[in-house]
């Protein structure tokens, strides 16, 4: 902070470095620039200049102090001493400060009789703008010259403490997908899809799928990225020859705010939420919630799933039914999203039935080497499998027609009496078992 203080008062020619922490001090006398014995200027451009170079130490020595107070506040509010976020708010403090300045002076020329908005402009001249504009941004030209030379000398400077990537595989610190992380003194290095997955991992972090995001830590000393780190991931990313992670990429347009990326990302969040969720959950919990489903819906509470039924099979076969079964109950409601997968999962497990009845249950096969045995008088040798035979999910077509027409059956088979069930299932029962002439399928469930 300091030394951009320094810089912003060095180029507007300023004899005297004050801080705002510091006792004010002036020099009244300019450096006059460009001054050569031919010079042949009258008294009347000295003394111009002499206001001139007064005046426009005198202001950015007040955008010196309106910064450093910009900057106080913020900190105050913020109850933060850490290093990250006092560059982040110095930063802000910077911009907020000029930005009101310029934005003051655009409503001044639209409005001429509100005295209000002439308040920033009232202690320089509007001609001076330009110049302290100029002033500026040679100051943050120069600075952030210095900072990328003090980071070029941590690079050779600190030691290198991780040199393997989250899957012990070494790391060569000049391949283009190697990233260099640098805290504390050191140096980590890191592969871009390792830092993909802790980003995502963090900022998507949503217990019960209520989202609770984290700041992305470095998994070696559990520290916070900053969020000039952050920015560096991105356009590293970006310089890759690989698609950008969407929320990455919004994280990136939310200024890698999280409390803004939740705020504008809401939907998308929790569907990623659910995602996860159905991707990392154990078999147990996922058998729970496929039965829970298969019994929610009017046609698959009639099949009879035998206990010992394969259940990575059965997971496998139902995982891409429960993600819509997950939409419907745990996202974002009174959408039309969540109708349209109401519709569309309850024509899904229609077709899933009606494919094939008997799904899940355990069958006796009767084998040509049965019927020679039974023609032997000798003992027969019984042979179980389970019929899976099934539509998989996404090969189940629907039509426009069934989607606008199925809300009305949707509606009508939740109240609809469950007495018939029963009567009905010992003859689809014989057309399901009916398969082969030569196979007589028993169901024992």
């Amino acid at each position: 902070m300091r030394a951009f203080f320094y810089i912003l008062q060095k180029c507007a020619n300023s004899t005297t470095i004050t801080y705002p922490d510091e006792p004010l001090k002036f020099n009244l006398s300019t450096t006059k620039k460009n001054t050569d014995t031919n010079d042949t200027n009258d008294t009347n451009d000295t003394n111009d200049t002499k206001d001139y170079d007064f005046i426009k130490v005198s202001y950015v020595y007040n955008i010196v102090c309106k910064i450093y107070k910009e900057f106080q506040e913020t900190q105050k509010t913020k109850k933060s001493n850490k290093n990250k976020q006092a560059i982040k708010q110095f930063a802000c403090a910077k911009i907020k400060v000029f930005s009101q300045i310029f934005y003051n002076d655009n409503d001044n020329n639209g409005n001429n009789s509100n005295n209000s908005n002439k308040g920033e402009l009232s202690f320089f001249l509007h001609s001076y703008k330009t110049s302290l504009l100029e002033t500026f941004t040679k100051a943050q030209r120069i600075y952030n010259a210095f900072t990328r030379l003090a980071h070029k000398y941590r690079l050779k400077k600190y030691k290198t403490v991780v040199t393997d990537d989250l899957s012990m595989n070494p790391l060569d610190i000049h391949h283009p997908n190697t990233f260099v992380l640098i805290q504390n003194k050191s140096k980590y290095l890191f592969n871009t899809n390792d830092l993909v997955k802790i980003i995502e991992n963090a900022i998507t972090h949503a217990p019960s799928f209520f989202q609770e995001p984290t700041e992305p830590k470095n998994p070696y000393n559990n520290e916070p990225f900053n969020l000039s780190t952050l920015y560096n991931i991105y356009f590293k990313l970006k310089s890759l020859p690989r698609v950008m992670p969407t929320l990455i990429h919004l994280f990136f347009l939310s200024n890698f705010n999280v409390d803004h990326f939740v705020l504008n990302n809401e939907p998308l969040l929790r569907e990623t939420a659910i995602r996860k969720y159905i991707h990392n959950s154990t078999d147990d919990i996922l058998y729970k919630s496929i039965m829970k489903m298969i019994a929610a819906n009017h046609y698959t509470r009639k099949l009879t799933i035998h206990q010992e039924f394969p259940l990575k099979t059965l997971i496998e076969i139902f995982k891409p039914f429960l993600y819509y079964f997950y939409i419907i109950n745990y996202d974002i409601q009174g959408t039309e999203r969540i109708d349209n997968y109401k519709r569309m999962l309850y024509i899904k497990l229609k077709k899933f039935y009606e494919y094939n009845k008997a799904f899940g249950r355990k069958m006796y096969n009767s084998t040509i080497q049965n019927k020679l045995l039974k023609r032997l008088n000798l003992p027969i040798i019984p042979q179980t499998y389970f019929s899976t035979k099934h539509l998989s999910f996404h090969n189940i077509s629907i039509t426009n027609e069934e989607m606008t027409d199925v809300h009305i059956l949707f509606y009508a088979m939740q109240e609809e009496d469950d007495e018939s069930d029963s009567e009905d299932d010992s003859e689809e029962d014989l057309e399901a078992s009916s398969e082969d002439d030569e196979l007589a399928d028993i169901s024992i469930s």
